[in-house]
């Protein structure tokens, strides 16, 4: 049986592993946790993993947002060997579904990784004026047409 390959079905099985490997943790490799999970663009997230253990104490871990093959760092943490690594960011401002994994960057245990965890931002909502804001720009309108009246009868009174 001869199963001809396309770059469309290529492409769905890379994203279908891809999908499949962020939701799930990779045997041998270390989870992490986001929260709050979703977010909202630009909101502050903890980043968080547990599987950096005494051999790894005092290594400086990265956390990134590897969506689309790219490496954004996102915050950093030292690791003491014990406790779980954690840190904060809010640069995770694009929204959609972004992949992040944390890498060991300085110490022992250099180019150590974690699973890739999914991640859904959601787009921020759009702000909505105050009461103030509306008072002040009708002020404003107000003024402009007012001093539109009053500029056009002088002028008028001056010339006839």
């Amino acid at each position: 049986m001869l199963i001809k390959k396309s770059a469309a079905s290529l492409a769905a099985g890379a994203a279908l592993a891809l999908f499949m490997s962020a939701g799930a943790a990779q045997a041998g490799f270390a989870p992490i946790t986001t929260a709050p999970n979703p977010s909202v663009a630009g909101a502050s997230v903890t980043l968080q993993s547990t599987g950096f253990g005494p051999a790894c104490a005092g290594a400086n871990v990265e956390f990134r947002d590897v969506t689309g093959g790219g490496a954004k760092p996102l915050c950093s943490a030292t690791t003491d060997g014990v406790s779980p690594v954690t840190c904060s960011t809010n640069a995770l401002d694009e929204a959609g579904l972004r992949m992040v994994q944390a890498i060991v960057t300085a110490g022992p245990c250099p180019g150590m990784a974690t699973a890739i965890t999914g991640h859904t931002v959601n787009a921020a909502p759009t702000p909505v004026p105050t009461v103030g804001e509306w008072t002040m720009w009708g002020l404003t309108g107000l003024l402009l047409i007012g001093g539109g009246v009053f500029a056009s009868r002088r002028f008028r009174a001056t010339t006839a």
